[in-house]
């Protein structure tokens, strides 16, 4: 248990926890929609899939989505 440092004040304790799946999806289409990419509902489910929950790999994803998107078309499966 870290409670004996965070009475230090040199100390800043930092809690981080996984997004859930559902927040991790919206994550997605927001990355997504900030490309400017058009895509089915499914998607993002699609994608959160592939990279199995995995933020780096879920933004790597929809950037190289975004190199070969053409323009005007929709994601779909």
């Amino acid at each position: 248990h870290l409670s004996w440092l965070s009475q230090n004040d040199s100390v800043l304790l930092v809690v981080a926890q996984s997004l859930t799946a559902e927040a991790m999806k919206k994550w997605i289409a927001e990355k997504l929609s900030a490309q400017s990419l058009q895509f089915e509902t499914n998607i993002p489910e699609i994608i959160y899939q592939y990279t199995k929950g995995n933020m780096l790999a879920s933004a790597q994803v929809v950037e190289k989505i975004s190199l070969v998107h053409e323009p005007d078309s929709i994601l779909s499966m």
